[in-house]
């Protein structure tokens, strides 16, 4: 695994102290020999035997390579290579330094819940460019656009009556004519107060419509992010760090801070009878529930919270294309 240099450097070249791989102005000079040497490799087309450099040029083919200058006992100068992430779906390449993880422990985990990462970004693409959901979007704008222009135009309209009614009310001392005059202003305040009514309930409609819309995709990338969170919680137990004197200890007991809640707010919960379909324990239904306010996005779990639904579903990773049976084909299956 390790490269030993052929030309030795000399004492005086060597760092008495590991530098720092963040320096601004440049890497050791001993650091960029190694990484030259590696590149020297990947010129000769090949990464490691059986991958050809090839796999690079494709859309999800970049990567890093990385060197570390070690020293032996002896006072042998080397250096270890490493490259991010997979080469090919693999994990272990020839000459290159093996993950710092479980791999079978790491693959267990995270190639199901990929799957359901994957699904869920579908399902939210899908509803972000849904047709009923731009066109209600653009129905709401129309609405504001309408309503914001005659906004304008009754306000000009009623500033123009209202310097009428103070030149006119400057020409006379009649009583009946002021009167007159003061009905005309509380004729306009009543004819904005209409308007604006007028305007909140045509709002207020559209909003219906782009409401229970709005709140299926945001639910839909919320869950994804949840699921996705979740699922680097169990990347990360994967890694098992070993020191120089033998001692293993994991990722988590390293840096033990908890991952920010996404919402203190948990969604409205209940316990469904019947086995969803696609994504596990958790799936999302939608009801009525009348009035302005015409539908509640309503997560349905076996768990009582998004984020324990999501970890369940993460971890068991029980899928379904077949579809839920009703409650009465599930009790007489358990009765026979």
């Amino acid at each position: 695994m390790v490269t030993w240099l052929e030309t030795q450097p000399p004492r005086d070249e060597r760092p008495r102290v590991f530098p720092s791989p963040f320096d601004d102005v440049a890497p050791h000079v001993l650091a960029q020999r190694c990484a030259e040497l590696v590149k020297a490799d990947l010129r000769t087309g090949f990464i490691a035997p059986g991958f050809p450099t090839s796999v690079l040029t494709r859309a999800e083919g970049g990567k890093m390579f990385g060197v570390l200058v070690v020293e032996s006992a002896e006072g042998r100068v080397g250096f270890l290579r490493a490259v991010s992430g997979q080469v090919e779906r693999a994990w272990r390449l020839e000459g290159y330094a093996p993950p710092v993880f479980d791999v079978e422990q790491r693959v267990a985990s995270e190639l199901p819940a990929e799957v359901m990462v994957k699904g869920l970004t579908a399902r939210v693409e899908l509803a972000r460019v849904e047709p009923t959901l731009l066109a209600a979007r653009a129905a709401l704008a129309q609405v504001d656009a309408r309503h914001a222009e005659k906004r304008v135009a009754l306000k000009a309209q009623h500033s123009l009556r209202k310097q009428e009614r103070r030149l006119a009310r400057e020409a006379t001392t009649d009583t009946a004519a002021l009167h007159a005059l003061d009905q005309l202003s509380r004729k306009d305040d009543h004819e904005r107060r209409s308007a604006e009514a007028a305007a909140r309930e045509e709002r207020a409609a559209a909003l219906a419509t782009l409401f229970p819309l709005e709140r299926r995709l945001a639910a839909l990338e919320r869950l994804r992010r949840i699921v996705s969170q979740e699922t680097m919680r169990l990347i990360w137990d994967s890694y098992q760090l070993t020191n120089f004197a033998g001692q293993t200890t994991t990722l988590r007991a390293l840096f033990p801070g908890e991952i920010r809640p996404l919402a203190r707010r948990t969604a409205r919960l209940r316990s469904c009878s019947r086995p969803p379909a696609e994504q596990g324990f958790v799936h999302l239904r939608w009801r009525s529930s009348g009035g302005v306010r015409l539908r509640r996005a309503e997560a349905v779990s076996r768990a009582c919270s998004f984020r324990r639904a999501a970890r369940s579903a993460v971890r068991c990773c029980r899928f379904s294309s077949a579809g839920s049976r009703s409650r009465r084909a599930r009790r007489g299956s358990l009765a026979r």
